[in-house]
């Protein structure tokens, strides 16, 4: 038996419509629109019992996938202490490793998986260098 590769795929786009209800108590026709359609300003709805309607525009539509399991990791990794507790004197010194997470999350990791991840070589290395951080937590990514 031949083994396949699953690959998990996300979507290339959408086809979404949405459903409105006439507001007339005794009629109660369900109307469909497009996305765009109710993307457009003052857009109108007619409905066979006479009555026109505007219904509230849609601003966007986002789609929230499962989690994986690798993220579920994420979540179990051990919570490093903060760096405020460590014995640089001034908060403001700490900016830099608040500067090379959000470089890490930029690359797709989760804000406690970054924060972990420079905080960790931060310990190892000392340096204060938000560059070289980054490049340091991602080798150890890979450990």
């Amino acid at each position: 038996m031949e083994k396949r590769k699953i690959q998990r795929i996300e979507p290339a786009g959408h086809d979404i419509a949405l459903k409105y209800v006439c507001p007339n108590p005794s009629c109660l026709f369900i109307h469909w629109t497009s996305l765009r359609e109710s993307q457009t300003k003052n857009f109108k709805m007619v409905c066979d019992c006479g009555n026109v309607f505007i219904a509230k525009r849609i601003r966007d539509v986002t789609i929230n996938y499962v989690c994986d399991e690798k993220k579920k990791e994420v979540d179990s990794l051990p919570i490093a202490e903060s760096p405020a507790d460590t014995t640089i004197e001034d908060a403001d010194d700490l900016h830099f490793l608040e500067e090379a997470q959000k470089t890490l999350v930029k690359f797709g990791f989760a804000e406690r998986e970054a924060e972990y991840m420079i905080f960790k070589e931060y310990e190892k290395s000392g340096s204060t260098n938000p560059a070289t951080l980054v490049k340091m937590s991602l080798d150890f990514f890979g450990e």
